[in-house]
């Protein structure tokens, strides 16, 4: 009798165990995200959305942009932040990367992760990466913009190449021959 009740009891203490083990874990990554500042990749989507939209009243209006269509425009790009925001804003984002993070790395990844970000080195390398970050994409797109008119030219090279398929002519129609008539 002793047994089943000792069984109940750490079913039910189980799920406690658990979750306190899932809060203590996200804990964690948000510890990740503070020190990473992880909310800044919804400021740059929004700065990103706003240079954007900034080139909008000229496209439409020309050099000159009346007030009153100025403060309509002010109007529209307001809605596209808040529209923005709604869907990758930091509140929205940060509970389903909280869970990425826990879905990918365990506990103990986690504190090492969170550990070494502490360090010297890893204090370094979050100060660090935005610039090399930049320097790669502009690495790497340079490399493209050189490859590029070689691109082009051997699609060019293909295209002038390759025969369309010709497409099967029907056989010509010969008329039908009358039936003939009976003698």
């Amino acid at each position: 009798m002793k047994r089943p009740t000792l069984l109940l009891v750490l079913s039910l203490c189980l799920p406690v165990t658990l979750h306190a083990d899932d809060a203590s874990k996200q804990a964690k990554v948000r510890e990740l995200f503070a020190l990473l500042h992880v909310e800044h990749i919804s400021d740059q989507i929004r700065s990103s959305v706003m240079s954007q939209t900034a080139a909008i009243p000229k496209q439409l209006f020309g050099p000159e942009i009346s007030p009153e269509n100025k403060a309509k425009f002010d109007v529209l790009q307001e809605k596209i932040l808040q529209t923005v925001d709604a869907q990758v804003g930091w509140r929205v984002l940060e509970p389903q990367y909280v869970k990425l993070y826990t879905d990918t790395y365990s506990e103990e990844e986690i504190n090492g992760i969170v550990a070494f970000y502490k360090t010297p080195a890893g204090a370094a390398m979050i100060a660090k990466s935005p610039e090399l970050s930049t320097k790669s994409i502009q690495l790497v797109q340079s490399k493209m913009a050189a490859v590029q008119p070689q691109l082009k030219q051997m699609v060019e090279d293909f295209v002038r190449d390759t025969k369309p398929a010709s497409t099967p002519t029907a056989p010509a129609a010969t008329p039908a021959t009358p039936p003939s008539k009976p003698k």
